[in-house]
């Protein structure tokens, strides 16, 4: 414990990877013993493995509580070890990050399906005679399109099953090098008011590719849907405990709460590096906060406790290290709430939960330039975010970044207008 409290403010890395190893350490634990079969659990991950994973797959049916969490866990460390060995140090990205992975690999991301995008990304690397540190983030992130793999494999148009798992695998490596040279470009497009950026990018490429598939035979005709409900208790009794040791580390490390208020002072557009901004112990605490209000707001709206709703817990936690603070994350969640009066969905329809977990990727919006453009963003992620699925077959998993991405591009300008006919800019 003395190791996980002390930190040095002036290299603060191999503090923040211990944390992460941490974390994936307890979801591994957690998803052993919290059914008391961890043999059941370990078959769990097996199931996975072979699964498909395509929106909306929740793990929790696919290879139950333990399988799911521990499945969770292992990709963690797989994400953990591409910083690692890269040479990428490890600051309040590698946070978001590495939770997005973990929390996603309780639906649709798998170590088998993760790896051969991570290949792609260090092939792009080595094509552009780049340090694959460079890529790093953008490696783990894009493991987003991992059901490619999984789908191809069980839906392929070939008769044997090991080319259709060759074509899947080589499919993904594909996806890993084009998104790399192409996010760099879409983050221009959305001037860093969305944190989920590779989500927009490989949005924007597995709309291609699946197009192209479909000309080719391929017929992406299932949606799965699987949401499970069973396991509301424990989760958030896991969640809250989960968090509390996030806060209270980063509180006995600051010496208390003071100067936690300066996190909130900071937009939340990219780049926001809490852990470079704030320090380490500052960064713990928001992240603790987050993770909190999102457990709050699910349970408030009466919301599910399944594999997709806790990725969004864990996402929202971790992005506390990265342009998310436990206030620039409110207006969002209020603007889906107001137009819940109107609208024929409900506040605790699938999507909907969704949609209040992940519309957190644009706080830097309400960061930037106020509650009311915080709020009207919060509107149009909920009703963007329920059309866009389709576009890419359900087989990019972060259809939250890519409409929430979408919408920012025709956004942002109108933002801009405004302000300068206000002549604020």
């Amino acid at each position: 414990m003395s190791k996980l409290l002390a930190y040095d403010p002036e290299n603060q890395s191999e503090a923040v990877m211990r944390w992460n190893i941490l974390s994936a350490m307890i979801l591994i634990l957690f998803g052993l013993f919290c059914q008391g079969d961890p043999v059941g659990a370990l078959n769990g991950v097996k199931t996975i493995l072979v699964s498909d994973g395509s929106l909306i797959t929740d793990y929790f049916v696919t290879g139950g509580l333990g399988g799911a969490f521990v499945n969770a866990g292992l990709a963690m460390l797989l994400s953990i070890a591409v910083f690692k060995f890269s040479g990428a140090g490890f600051g309040g990205g590698s946070f978001g990050v590495c939770y997005i992975v973990a929390g996603f690999a309780l639906f649709g991301k798998n170590v088998l399906n993760m790896l051969p995008i991570i290949f792609g990304a260090w092939l792009y690397a080595k094509a552009v005679k780049e340090p694959f540190s460079k890529f790093a983030m953008g490696a783990n992130l894009t493991t987003c399109a991992g059901p490619i793999v999984q789908y191809v494999m069980l839906h392929g148009l070939s008769s044997s099953v090991a080319v259709n798992t060759i074509v899947g695998l080589l499919l993904a490596v594909l996806i890993g090098f084009v998104v790399q040279p192409t996010a760099a470009y879409c983050a221009k497009l959305h001037e860093g008011f969305c944190l989920y950026n590779i989500g927009l990018t490989t949005g924007f490429v597995t709309i291609i590719l699946t197009a192209f598939m479909k000309g080719l035979g391929y017929e992406f005709s299932f949606i799965s849907d699987s949401w499970c409900k069973d396991y509301k208790g424990i989760l958030t009794i896991f969640f809250i405990a989960f968090y509390a040791l996030h806060f209270f580390a980063g509180m006995i490390m600051n010496g208390g709460v003071k100067g936690l208020g300066s996190v909130m002072k900071h937009t939340g557009q990219l780049p926001c590096d809490y852990v470079a901004l704030e320090g380490l112990p500052k960064t713990l605490m928001n992240m603790g906060i987050l993770g909190w209000e999102m457990l709050a707001i699910i349970l408030a709206i009466n919301g599910d406790l399944s594999g997709p709703i806790c990725a969004g817990v864990l996402t929202v936690g971790g992005f506390g290290g990265l342009g998310k603070n436990y206030y620039n994350v409110l207006w969002g969640w209020l603007g889906i709430f107001l137009l819940s009066f109107v609208s024929v969905w409900h506040l605790n329809d699938a999507a909907v939960q969704l949609a209040f977990c992940f519309v957190t990727c644009v706080c830097g919006i309400a960061g930037k330039y106020g509650p009311i453009y915080g709020i009207v963003a919060g509107m149009l992620h909920v009703m963007v975010v329920r059309q866009t699925g389709s576009f890419f077959a359900w087989i990019n998993l972060y259809n939250n970044g890519f409409a929430a991405g979408l919408f920012c591009i025709a956004y942002i300008p109108v933002i801009h207008a405004i302000q300068r006919a206000l002549g604020k800019e």
